[in-house]
């Protein structure tokens, strides 16, 4: 969805295309420490389900979801401090730095539900139950660039002009919510 997120706000222009993406590496730099709570899950549900002992993975669920909420925050926090960072990284068009900002302090809002997703989708993995969160992994996908296209440009609702770059980050909120709503059945 980064990508969809990142080939709508091209279209925006070429200083936000530039903000989006250094504010968007920032923030990724930085989640990989929340991520890993949830790529665990794989190894160490398989390992729990080959022993014969479901429970354990469940309980491994439980712990990686509490260890992604607790290190989602100063993630979280982070994202507030997008344009200092960018502006330090790249100092020639404040700008950029603005764009970052803007992007990312609605980027918040889906930070936390794709980590947890992350986890939920790694815990089904490891039990062998792929095909739930394939189908609607993909759906996902088809309403993200849906939305982009509306919320940031505008596409298919007649005298709506969008909102611009703040639009692609409502967009993926909105899709990490439907995503997560679609595994809730499974």
């Amino acid at each position: 969805m980064y990508t969809t997120d990142t080939a709508f706000i091209g279209h925006v222009g070429t200083k936000q295309l530039s903000g989006v993406t250094m504010g968007q590496t920032y923030t990724m730099i930085m989640s990989v420490f929340v991520e890993s709570n949830a790529y665990v899950l794989n190894s160490i549900c398989s390992q729990a389900i080959g022993a014969g002992n479901p429970k354990l993975a469940g309980n491994w669920l439980q712990l990686s979801l509490a260890a992604i909420v607790v290190s989602s925050i100063p993630v979280s926090i982070a994202h507030f401090f997008s344009e200092p960072v960018v502006r330090f990284i790249s100092p020639g068009d404040p700008d950029v730095a603005k764009y970052a900002q803007d992007f990312n302090v609605l980027a918040v809002t889906f930070f936390a539900p794709t980590i947890i997703y992350m986890a939920i989708r790694q815990f089904f993995q490891a039990i062998q139950i792929v095909m739930p969160a394939t189908i609607v992994s993909a759906a996902t996908l088809g309403l993200n660039v849906w939305l982009n296209a509306a919320l940031v440009m505008g596409w298919g609702i007649p005298g709506w002009e969008g909102l611009g770059l703040k639009g692609s980050p409502i967009a993926t909120f909105l899709s990490m919510v439907f995503q997560i709503v679609g595994c809730r059945g499974f």
